[in-house]
């Protein structure tokens, strides 16, 4: 019913870790192209997307489009040990259409044999969001500022200055505060695009979970309006990429 083995699956596990800091299941839509996943968190606070693309597999064996509703954590803890080397296969047979069976070929032979749930799929209507400003800048820069501002407060503020084309990731509290600033010419940015000067806070927790995402891609797509949703796009290729959108804070 369902062959698919992993040319690797390092980047495969490095997406479970980053979602199973906002969900503990969801559903893998698997079809001809690839797997699909698109869910919000509990809270609503935070939509993510990704697609994970056939031509990431050795083996792409499908006869019908699947709908595989998970618990991420055990799926994570199956993939826990396993080395750049062996070989991974996710199989669903059809004598068990209940069950994934994650086979695992290296020094020895190991096969974990999880329950597919019962769950309906969540009708998530597409976004029409419009942004102003935009910085595509490396991933460990991003994580970097994120984790500098998180030891100050429990939200941060991203900026755009149209007249300057300058990027800023900012967080204060009584006492202390902190201000990154990124132009075209600074290290580690690809990119800046300001239409007009805005700004919206978000929290860093949030964010902290958004950084999981960084071994997707080199760099990341963050873009933003004035107290709007912000989008973050973590892309490969076509056949590998995440993006997420964060609900803004209210300003106190």
């Amino acid at each position: 019913m369902m062959n698919l083995e992993f040319i690797s699956v390092g980047t495969f596990k490095e997406i479970l870790d980053a979602l199973h800091s906002l969900l503990s299941e969801g559903t893998f839509v698997v079809d001809e192209d690839g797997i699909h996943f698109k869910a919000t968190d509990p809270t609503m606070v935070t939509l993510v997307e990704l697609f994970y693309g056939k031509e990431n597999f050795e083996k792409y064996d499908i006869q019908n489009k699947m709908y595989l509703t998970l618990n991420i954590d055990l799926l994570r803890q199956a993939l826990k040990k396993t080395k750049s080397s062996d070989k991974v296969s996710f199989i669903v047979e059809s004598s068990n259409l209940n069950r994934l069976n994650v086979l695992i070929k290296g020094k020895s032979e190991k096969r974990f044999s999880l329950p597919i749930l019962e769950s309906e799929l969540q009708e998530i209507p597409e976004l029409n969001l419009e942004f102003k400003g935009t910085a595509e800048i490396l991933s460990n820069t991003f994580v970097e500022a994120i984790e500098d501002a998180s030891g100050i407060s429990d939200e941060v503020i991203f900026s755009f200055d149209k007249e300057n084309e300058v990027f800023s990731i900012t967080s204060e509290s009584e006492l202390t505060s902190m201000e990154a600033k990124f132009t075209k010419e600074s290290e580690g940015v690809v990119d800046i695009e300001v239409d007009e000067s805005v700004k919206a806070r978000y929290s860093v927790d949030y964010l902290k979970k958004i950084s999981k995402a960084r071994k997707v891609s080199p760099t990341v797509r963050i873009s933003i309006n004035q107290d709007a949703p912000a989008r973050f796009d973590f892309k490969d290729s076509d056949d590998l990429w995440m993006y997420y959108v964060l609900a803004p804070r209210a300003e106190e």
